[in-house]
């Protein structure tokens, strides 16, 4: 069985530092006896490099050492994971045939695995997209440096996203914190963790304020769960309460809280998506100090032992470029 890898994207950019792309060899990763697999949240911070020679640098890398399939988008990961636990039949055509996207941006992934000429091309609606993600980065960290009360200037910047106005997007998320904070959560987890756990629910499962919102979409839709209010309380008194104690979302919102705790910087909080992947592959091998620290928190942990420094591997990497 070959062994999958999943590389942090800090992993790809430290490649790109130290790798001329003219002696990169044709497809030799071909032979390894493990396969690196990109996911699209890999593809989608890649892409969200301003610079374009540096960006093209490393789609070129990708091309060369990432099989053609790419891992399911984390969102489709995280709906797969309740619809296992909440066992209804309504929900089966949710689940995942495999850990592989069937999305688009696989397709067009594949297209460009397949002809080292061929990269991404930048509609207007990609780069829109790419843009209200970056808005909803700064939304994320307004959160965590003002403590979870959204009430920080630099919300100002916010554009439409998702059909929501900037002040009808801010206020319609603070109207969900203010629900949560309002009931009386017994939480399972310590602080900062609950915190996080908390807003991960509101941001991706509440509004579908994510990267790839369309799995959750179609959770909703499957439920017949309309209205905010409505979605907060079939999550935090219904049916769909196990997640804020088990599953993805605790991992990624581990990860966001050890950034606190650590004093680590905290850097792009969408890096805590990577977390998902970990069920699903048989190492995430990261540079991410504060992801590293973490998994050494949890030595017993069937998940968290995937977590590997990419030191080793990067030499290996760099053995098998210049040697051709």
């Amino acid at each position: 069985m070959v062994t999958r890898i999943y590389l942090d994207t800090n992993v790809y950019n430290k490649i790109a530092d130290n790798v001329p792309i003219p002696i990169l060899p044709g497809r030799f990763g071909s032979h390894w006896s493990y396969r690196i697999y990109l996911s699209p949240l890999n593809i989608l911070e890649i892409l969200q490099i301003e610079n374009d020679l540096r960006r093209e640098v490393i789609i070129r890398i990708l091309q060369e050492i990432c099989a053609p399939n790419i891992l399911a988008e984390p969102e489709a990961l995280l709906v797969d994971f309740i619809t296992e636990h909440m066992q209804m039949d309504s929900l089966d055509h949710l689940r995942l045939k495999s850990p592989f996207s069937v999305s688009m941006l696989s397709n067009v992934w594949k297209d460009i695995h397949s002809d080292p000429s061929k990269t991404f091309i930048f509609s207007d609606s990609i780069r829109t997209w790419i843009y209200h993600l970056k808005l909803l980065n700064h939304l994320l960290h307004a959160w965590h440096r003002s403590g979870g009360n959204l009430k920080d200037n630099s919300i100002n910047t916010l554009g439409d996203y998702r059909g929501l106005s900037a002040e009808h997007f801010t206020s319609t998320i603070m109207q969900v914190i203010e629900i949560l904070k309002s009931m009386k959560i017994s939480g399972t987890k310590p602080w900062p963790i609950n915190d996080f756990i908390l807003i991960l629910s509101a941001c991706v499962l509440v509004v579908g304020v994510t990267p790839f919102p369309e799995s959750v979409d179609k959770l909703w839709v499957a439920l017949g769960i309309t209205g905010i209010e409505n979605r907060i309380h079939y999550i935090f008194d219904g049916p769909m309460r196990f997640v804020l104690s088990k599953g993805p979302l605790v991992g990624m919102a581990g990860t966001m809280a050890s950034q606190v705790a650590k004093r680590f910087s905290p850097g792009n909080l969408l890096d805590a998506f990577h977390i998902a992947y970990l069920p699903y592959v048989s190492e995430l091998l990261t540079l991410d100090e504060a992801l590293l620290s973490l998994a050494k928190q949890y030595p017993k942990s069937p998940n968290f032992t995937k977590v590997h420094n990419a030191n080793s591997f990067l030499n290996e990497i760099y053995s098998h470029l210049t040697s051709n």
